[in-house]
Parts: structure tokens; C-alpha cells; sequence
């Protein structure tokens, strides 16, 4: 089920979810090593079809400050041909409509800021007109990792890849209207770039501060409330499951140590919260 959008306030910053989508998916299929780390913490282990599902949600972030506005990530988009992933196959969703209805109109957007270049991230960069594939946000800039692009060139970009490319990426390249971020980083009008690779290889997750209140946006270094309790596990969509890993207890470390309120590409519920330390690991409280 997708929820609605969801409000919070980062200082002077409003900060919206635009839900897109969602789909359950059993942890044994989420993550590769499920067994063996609940086998290690003592869990009881039912069988596929008992265990209760996870929810993955798919939205973006709408951040709006100092007369500015800003995307973070884009989702899937609709009619992309995704034929390789069944639930983001040619979707149909009123996206652009639920941002007009908080005021939001894509000609008026500042930045596009991506955490990386994958499927569910890039989709509303772009929309089809009818005849070719032309950025939403025309006026914007759009903001992304160096790596992710040169990934695109590499012998591991297969063909699906090569699909998302020409029609989510190219055209905004094509605009000129688009920078990238070095490994190390990179500050964008009071927001700033943190490599946190695992993965993907050039995944980067998106710091912001407003009046001494602190916010990231953590992409996809976890894509459920369980990986803030057990870090070690690894989902099946990532690149370097033991990066991955490092990068979670970082976003977890930087929570904890500054407040921040952490906005996540996909956790359930509302999909943001805080991060405490516990013990010798961490918990995680909605907000």
C-alpha cells in the first residue's frame, strides 16, 4: 500500500514524501545472508512462506527552503520499460500531480540531488512527451556521482542498464544542465555529498543542515528497519555487501552523533527517524 505524504520541518526547511509505489518481499529474498545472521542472533527461522513480509516503499523527497526547491532521488517514473523488473514495468502513477498539489511545479525546481543511478532513483528525471523522453525538472540542475556515470560505460553495465541510461540519464546529460561528484564529495547550496559506496559503487548519501537542525538523505545503505539492528545484512541488490556494511554503520554513527533526522529511500511507515545508540549497536524510532 503506498501512504501519503508526510511533512516534517528541518529547521526552516519543509521536507515532504511524495510516495510513488511499494511491494513486499520476503527477508530471505531481500537479503542473501537472512539465515545465517538470524541463525547467529538466536532467532527462531520459519520457512519462506511463513516469515512475514517486508515493505519496501518507493518515494522521493521534497525539500523546500529559503525560496528554494529541491528533489532528492526520483523514483521509477512512469511507462519506463522495466520489463526486468516486473514491479516498475511501465507504471502509471499520478507522481507529477501529487507535486502540484503541495505547490510544487517541476519548471520551479532548483536541484535534482541523486543518492545513485538506479532504476528506482533516476525515473521522474525524465518524462516522455509523446515523442522522445525530456527532463521533468527543466530548469533544474541535476546532481549525481561521477562513478555512477562511468559506470554506465563499463563492461558491467548490461543491457538493462544500457535501457535506464538513454531513457533516464542521457537526456539530462544532453541538457548540459547537470554536474557530478568527485568520490570525495561534494557541497551543493547548503547540502553535502557523503561517499557511503557498498551498494553501488558510487552511492553517496546527502547531508543538510538548517538553523543547527540536521537531516541526511540515506539512499539506499538500507532498505529496511532490520538493517539498523542487525548492519550485517546484506540485501541482494547490493554491489559489495562488506562496504555496504561499513557505509550503514557510518549513516548510523552520523544519526546518533548529530540528531540527525535520517530520510530513507525505502523504509515503510513514514520513512524517516532517528538513530540511538543501544547497548553496543543502535535503534531506530520513527518520526
Amino acid at each position: 500500500m503506498v501512504t501519503a505524504s508526510v511533512n516534517y520541518r528541518v529547521g526552516s526547511a519543509r521536507v515532504t514524501r511524495i510516495p510513488e509505489t511499494s511491494m513486499e518481499i520476503a527477508p530471505a529474498r531481500l537479503y542473501v545472508n537472512w539465515r545465517d545472521v538470524m541463525r547467529e542472533n538466536g532467532s527462531v527461522i520459519a520457512d519462506d512462506e511463513n516469515e512475514e513480509p517486508l515493505t519496501i516503499s518507493v518515494h522521493t523527497w521534497v525539500v523546500e527552503y529559503n525560496g528554494r526547491t529541491v528533489i532528492v532521488d526520483t523514483g521509477v517514473g512512469n511507462m519506463k520499460e522495466r520489463s526486468f523488473s516486473p514491479p516498475f514495468h511501465h507504471l502509471d502513477t499520478p507522481y507529477l500531480q501529487k507535486l502540484e498539489a503541495m505547490g510544487v511545479h517541476p519548471e520551479r525546481v532548483d536541484l535534482v540531488l541523486l543518492t545513485h543511478l538506479h532504476t528506482d532513483h533516476i525515473g521522474w528525471n525524465t518524462y516522455h512527451d509523446g515523442v522522445r523522453w525530456r527532463p521533468t525538472f527543466p530548469n533544474a540542475r541535476y546532481i549525481f556521482s561521477q562513478a555512477e556515470l562511468d559506470f554506465f560505460k563499463s563492461p558491467a553495465a548490461e543491457e538493462r542498464h544500457q535501457v535506464i541510461f538513454e531513457d533516464s540519464i542521457k537526456p539530462v546529460i544532453d541538457t548540459g544542465k547537470y554536474e557530478t561528484v568527485s568520490a570525495t564529495g561534494g557541497v551543493f547550496e547548503g547540502f553535502r555529498f557523503h561517499p557511503t559506496p557498498g551498494h553501488s559503487m558510487g552511492h553517496m548519501s546527502i547531508s543538510f543542515e538548517s538553523d543547527g537542525e540536521r537531516a541526511l538523505f540515506t539512499g539506499d545503505v538500507a532498505h529496511n528497519p532490520i538493517q539498523i539492528y542487525y548492519p550485517e545484512l546484506t540485501s541482494i541488490f547490493c554491489a559489495d555487501g562488506e562496504r555496504a556494511c561499513m557505509s550503514r554503520l557510518w549513516v548510523m554513527n552520523y544519526g546518533a552523533d548529530h540528531n540527525a533526522t535520517l530520510f530513507t529511500a525505502h523504509f515503510p511507515e513514514t520513512s524517516a527517524g532517528k538513530i540511538s545508540i543501544a547497548g553496543k549497536g543502535f535503534e531506530w524510532s520513527y518520526v
